[in-house]
């Protein structure tokens, strides 16, 4: 399977994840409850995958999500650490 998504898709998923819900997400991510909604919906195309189950008061993970969540969650961390170790080894030169 081939990435179809971008970091910032991928972060406003686990925004949303931790928060459990779109608004809060949105504001911590200074964007539009709309921009991240459609964030969210192309994750979800490109893995073909509901990763939320939503209704206008509640959010919660999908089984789907919950497995993706693990990944993704680690997934931005490992880049984190690489950005890290980077810029680190930049400032000891």
């Amino acid at each position: 399977m081939r990435i179809n998504f971008d970091l910032g898709e991928l972060a406003a998923f686990v925004a949303v994840a931790e928060r459990m819900n779109f608004r809060a997400a949105s504001e911590a991510l200074f964007i539009s409850p709309s921009a991240l909604s459609r964030r969210i919906d192309r994750i979800e195309e490109a893995l073909g995958v509901r990763l939320f189950d939503r209704t206008t008061r509640r959010v919660s993970l999908t089984e789907d999500g919950e497995q993706f969540l693990t990944h993704a969650g680690e997934a931005l961390a490992a880049l984190q650490n690489a950005i890290s170790d980077v810029g680190d080894r930049a400032e000891r030169r």
